[in-house]
């Protein structure tokens, strides 16, 4: 039981983590989404390798500017991580 429970906390500390790294690229995302309504595509094309792709000249959220690409590839190691720790099956 107590292993249990520890596999639990490791699995929601490595999603938290999860999203705490990937909380750059996740806030330039939806934010011109729902604000803009900008098509996803586009969105997450910019988000990830920054420019302007489909958008006008000058478009940018204060304090979402620039690829995020190392912040998405890193939450999606930690997610990788959480899935992996969740799937074993010997104790830790």
């Amino acid at each position: 039981m107590r292993l249990m429970r520890a596999r639990v906390a490791v699995v929601l500390l490595l999603v938290a983590a999860a999203f705490i790294a990937a909380s750059p690229w996740l806030g330039c995302a939806v934010v011109p989404m729902f604000v803009a309504r900008r098509v996803i595509a586009d969105v997450a094309g910019t988000c990830t390798f920054g420019g302007a792709i489909g958008f006008p000249a000058g478009y940018g959220v204060p304090g979402f500017t620039g690829p995020y690409w190392g912040s998405l590839l890193v939450g999606l190691v930690y997610v990788i991580a959480a899935l992996w720790v969740a799937g074993r099956k010997r104790a830790m």
